[in-house]
């Protein structure tokens, strides 16, 4: 996996860094082997994204990659000086205990044609979010704003200001450590077919 620092402006987008060439050949075909063989029909009353499937080779193949990751980004943010939530400290004053309580989910998620999700920073109890875009070749990315006082939950098109976005290209895609900087949104309003990606978190379950 590669992995690349986007030079956005940090005071708007907080930190984000680009993902390619994520998976290996057979995680990526087994990951495509769980894509839905119909169109995604959600619940009436139901604006979110489907999660298809969990994926426990998936998890457990990356939960230590990921682990490993988390304190040296965490590290950039503190550097940086990036506002930051839930777990602000820098990673040196993590015991052995706290690393323990960090849990690894996997999942492939599918968007159904003609949804646009509101604008959010993903917060709670994750620490680390990971997103792989899977299927089709062609498809919407994930879009970044801004933040500003009022944003969050408003749909992309209310926003004024230029959209950020790592293109859509099979087997990339991006981290990001949740804070309040960290806004995005995602759709699925232009082509004409279902949306899949791999969004994967690190959750902190300690007290």
């Amino acid at each position: 996996m590669k992995i690349k620092k986007k030079q956005w402006d940090k005071d708007k987008h907080g930190l984000v860094w680009e993902i390619s060439d994520v998976f290996r050949p057979h995680e990526l075909e087994y990951i495509q082997s769980q894509i839905p063989k119909k169109e995604i029909v959600l619940p009436e009353g139901i604006q979110t994204s489907y999660n298809v499937n969990r994926l426990p080779l998936i998890e457990e193949s990356y939960k230590p990659i990921l682990k490993h990751l988390y304190p040296k980004l965490l590290e950039e943010c503190i550097r940086e000086s990036t506002i930051f939530s839930p777990i602000s400290r820098s990673s040196s004053a993590w015991t052995p205990t706290d690393y323990a309580n960090i849990e690894c989910e996997a999942r492939l998620q599918g968007t159904a044609q003609g949804l646009n999700y509101r604008i959010h920073p993903d917060m709670s109890a994750k620490i680390l979010t990971f997103l792989v875009y899977i299927h089709p070749e062609v498809q919407e990315p994930t879009y970044f704003h801004a933040y500003k006082r009022g944003i969050e939950n408003k749909k992309k098109e209310e926003d004024p200001d230029p959209l950020k976005y790592i293109p859509w290209k099979v087997n990339t895609g991006y981290i990001f450590l949740p804070n309040e900087r960290s806004m995005h949104s995602y759709a699925n309003t232009i082509h004409g077919t279902d949306r899949y990606v791999v969004l994967g978190n690190l959750l902190f379950n300690g007290k």
